[in-house]
């Protein structure tokens, strides 16, 4: 995983003469293996705290966490919303699903699914927090979003290579703003991944790390100047999300 373009810490090292089984590691800024065959971890944690902080989550809000794990992160966004909020956290691994159930099972406020989060429809959400790498925004994805809501996913550029993080927040009146965050590479989103979209997205993203952009487009438009990646149904653009450059 990376972040900013600099690669992050994978592992506790096993030759250190600290190394241990002990559960304190788990707050260390490390990623702990949940598959190690299948490459899943946990999850860095100085780049979700990073990526928490721009979320801006506060008490009393309803939460979709997409591709949960174990729910280590989904535990932290229950505590950030509060008793008065709510968190739906989908989870497409059978087992990994029933390991975060028991361990979310002191968060009265969470619920944990076993789905596919591509393919599901959700209530309404004022964020939506993917924890896998998607080549575009899924359509059910942005309809589940409140008006000010924020949806923020690891847009992916090549199978587990790095991407960047898109932060898209529902703006009240209308339309959608968008912005890169930094460079951050994630296991595959199962259901949302188009290889042509990851290779034209690679290209781009060596253009500029997604600088110019500042809207997301869902109207039916036809690709021009002010387009920084047109996709199909969708468009990251270089107009802001009130329609001016």
């Amino acid at each position: 995983m990376v972040c900013d373009g600099r690669p992050c810490a994978t592992s506790a090292n096993p030759r250190s003469k600290s190394f241990d089984d002990s559960p304190s590691h788990v707050y260390h800024d490390v990623l702990i293996a949940l598959d190690e065959s299948r490459g899943i971890n946990n999850g860095q944690p100085s780049l979700w705290a990073y990526l928490f902080d721009y979320l801006d989550l506060v008490p009393g809000e309803q939460i979709l966490h997409l591709g949960c794990g174990t729910g280590y992160y989904t535990a932290i966004i229950a505590e950030l919303v509060g008793s008065a909020g709510w968190v739906t956290a989908v989870e497409i691994d059978a087992t990994l699903a029933q390991k975060a159930r028991a361990a979310l099972a002191d968060w009265p406020q969470v619920r944990v699914i076993h789905a596919d989060g591509a393919r599901t429809s959700f209530e309404p959400a004022d964020a939506i927090i993917a924890s896998a790498g998607a080549t575009h925004p899924v359509p059910s994805w942005l309809d589940a979003l409140r008006p000010g809501g924020r949806l923020l996913f690891p847009m992916a550029t090549a199978r587990n290579g790095p991407g960047a993080m898109l932060l898209v927040s529902r703006r009240p009146e209308n339309g959608f703003a968008a912005r890169f965050l930094c460079r951050a590479g994630f296991i595959d989103f199962q259901g949302a991944r188009d290889p042509a979209v990851s290779r034209r997205l690679a290209v781009a993203l060596r253009r500029d790390q997604g600088a110019a952009v500042k809207s997301l487009r869902r109207d039916s438009h036809a690709e021009d100047e002010t387009c920084w990646f047109h996709g199909k149904g969708w468009c990251l653009s270089r107009r802001g999300s009130d329609g001016q450059h």
